[in-house]
This record gives C-alpha cells, structure tokens and sequence, in this order.
C-alpha cells in the first residue's frame, strides 16, 4: 500500500561503497536536492571517502554524511568487516523507513540482508555498472557470486542505471531501470561558460577540445586518450585532450604526456563540483571505457548538445541519443579520425540537447517522483 504523503516523514539512508565526485555521489545528490523534503529526510552512508567536495551541499541539503575510513581505503576484508558493523550500528541507532543500496557488485546484498535483519520495511538494490571493477579480480568474482548467491532474495525492491546493469546483477529476477535523472536547465549550453573556460586555459575557438569528466582509473582508460590524442596531434591538428577528475592514474598520466611530448596539448583539470562549465567548453566528449553502464557523464553531454564517442562497452539501449558513436576500442586512429570528421555543432545546434534529453525521459523530475513512489509503498 501507499503511505498518505501527509501522515508521516519518511527518513532514508542512502549506501555508497566509496563517497568522492563520481556517478553514484551525483545520483544521490541530484534526489535529494530535487525531493520533497516536506516528505522526506535523507541520510548517506560511504565504506570510504575519496573526495569531500559534495559536503557542503549535503549539509545545504539538510542530510547528514556517514562513513567508515576518511580519505584512506583499507584492503576489501578491512572495509567489508568495518562497514557492516557500522550500517548495522547505525540502522539499529537510527529509525529508516528505508535504505537505498547503491552498488557495483553482488557483495552490496549483504547491506540489505542487514537492513532486513534490522526490521527497515523496504529495502532497495540499485546496480550501477554492468562489470566489478579491475584489481583482485578473482576475490571480487567470488564475492560478487557468494553475494548474489547469499543475500539477493533480502532486497523488496531491484533496481538498475541500465538494462544490461540489471542482468549482471539480478540475473534471472526482475528489475526497474530507472533513468539518470539530471536537472536539464543546469546541463544546458551555455556560450559565457565556454568563454571562460578556454580563456582560463588559453584555448581558442580553433583549437578541437575533447575529453571526458570522471575518475581517472583503469576502467575509465584515460590512457587510451593520450593514444587518441597522438594520433590527431601528428597530422598538425590543433587540439587538446582535456580530462576533469582525478584519480589512481593521474601520476601515470603525466609521466606519459612527460614522455610523448605532449604537455602543450593534455589538460589534468583535477576535480569539479561544476561539470557543466567544462561540457560548454568542449567540442566533443570522448569516453572509452572498458566497462559501463550508463553513465551521468554520458546524459550530461548529450544535455549540453555534445557529440559523443564511447567504446562498445556502454549500453545505451535506453538512451538513443542523435549524436552518440560507438567505437571498438581495438585502434585509437579509428577514434581520432571520428572526432576529426565529427560535426562541430553550433551554439543554436547545441542548445536542443536540452530537449532531446528531456524527450528521453531523463530529467530528473521524473526520476524522483519514481523513487518517491517507490521509497513510500510498502
């Protein structure tokens, strides 16, 4: 049944593995801040923090941030240990009416196992990628298999950034794709961003800007971009690779551009709470990920009217998005010839991502009146 919105205030813990500037934290920060808080109340809970620049908003917000391990990331036995003693603690602390797993892997069935042993009436798995990430891949494949195996039956409710998010994590159950939300108007074009952003870079309006916002980590293959970037660089192309975000490979990153002689034409932007100037900014978004589902980063381009290149990893299959190219990650020169014939769309052209994205079904609106549903019928 549906609660009466008026009888009651209902208090929701949002889980994250890791808390920094990443996709789950802009999925998180964009309900809540687009919520009726007249109805609600929103908590977070993290394993560990990477990045705190989201702390503000979440106070402005009215929600409050919990996590195990600040600004370090003990082994996977460590955190896994630490963090369910924690969420158990506090769900027995604190009254939720509700607790919303964001996860990349099986092992997130065990928070909601907890929460049902806890008595929180609804329970909520949300998968977020459609692979684990790299790195001590065969105790995360038996994790992810014990999770699923285990504790998948304890969730109320499944669901997915993608179609192929949900199958690799609920297999043969059933689940809801709920779009990526994003608030269209603060992801539209906008010409005086763009003028600041490449005047405080010294790029001029010759000059190809491409690149991609997000962590710079094995699965998001921010050295398959240097390749790119070479590519056009030696047919004496004017252009620059651009990445916004920070992450494990930002040292490798500039020994390469060190190495190729590249530094007059790789900008490591470091992190931003404001992605949008920078997608004003450039010319076309590149993202060559080894694995994703679908991602904000890919929405907010197509938002601010950008073409875009992703690898075949992506699932767009809910998201047919005019200017969107899929490329096989086996040759950047495939890559960098695509960007290089790629249409420059002008400011008037640019500004119908705005549309296209609403049409679609993605602005957040929609996304939160589904979960408002969602976190109130039990």
């Amino acid at each position: 049944m549906t609660f009466p919105m008026d009888q009651k205030k209902y208090h929701v813990l949002y889980y994250s593995e890791g808390w920094g500037l990443g996709g789950i934290e802009r999925f998180i920060i964009n309900v809540i801040a687009h919520a009726d808080r007249s109805s609600f109340d929103f908590d977070i809970f993290s394993t560990h923090t990477w990045d705190t620049s989201y702390d503000e908003v979440i106070n402005e917000l009215g929600a409050q941030r919990y996590t195990v391990f600040n600004n370090k990331k003990p082994n996977l036995c460590t955190r896994l240990l630490k963090s369910e003693k924690a969420w158990r603690e506090l769900l027995l602390s604190k009254k939720y009416d509700v607790v919303h797993i964001n996860t990349m892997n099986g092992m997130g069935f065990i928070y909601s196992s907890i929460a049902k042993e806890c008595g929180i009436p609804i329970s909520i798995v949300h998968s977020h990628n459609s692979r684990f990430g790299e790195g001590h891949e065969r105790l995360k494949t038996l994790g992810h298999r014990i999770g699923k195996q285990l504790w998948s039956n304890s969730c109320d409710i499944r669901l997915a950034c993608s179609q192929q998010a949900g199958q690799y994590l609920f297999d043969q159950d059933s689940f809801t794709v709920v779009p990526n939300g994003i608030d269209p108007p603060i992801f539209s074009f906008d010409n005086s961003s763009r003028q600041a952003i490449r005047r405080q870079y010294e790029i001029d309006e010759e000059t190809l800007l491409f690149g991609s916002i997000g962590r710079l980590d094995t699965s998001k293959n921010p050295l398959f971009q240097l390749e790119v970037l070479s590519k056009i660089v030696k047919q004496n192309i004017k252009a620059k690779l651009m990445l916004v975000g920070d992450g494990p490979l930002v040292q490798q990153l500039r020994t390469t551009v060190e190495r190729d002689n590249l530094e007059n034409n790789v900008i490591l932007a470091g992190t931003t709470t404001h992605p949008e100037d920078f997608l004003s900014a450039f010319d076309a978004i590149s993202m060559p990920s080894k694995f994703e589902g679908l991602p904000f980063s890919v929405i907010e381009a197509a938002c601010s009217g950008l073409p875009i290149l992703i690898s075949d990893s992506f699932d767009i299959s809910t998201f047919p998005y005019s200017h969107i190219t899929k490329l096989s990650l086996d040759n950047p020169e495939i890559w960098a010839s695509t960007l290089l014939t790629t249409h420059r769309p002008s400011t008037q052209e640019r500004e119908y991502g705005t549309n296209e994205i609403i049409n679609l079904g993605y602005d957040i609106s929609s996304t939160v009146k589904l979960l408002q549903t969602l976190y109130t019928t039990n």
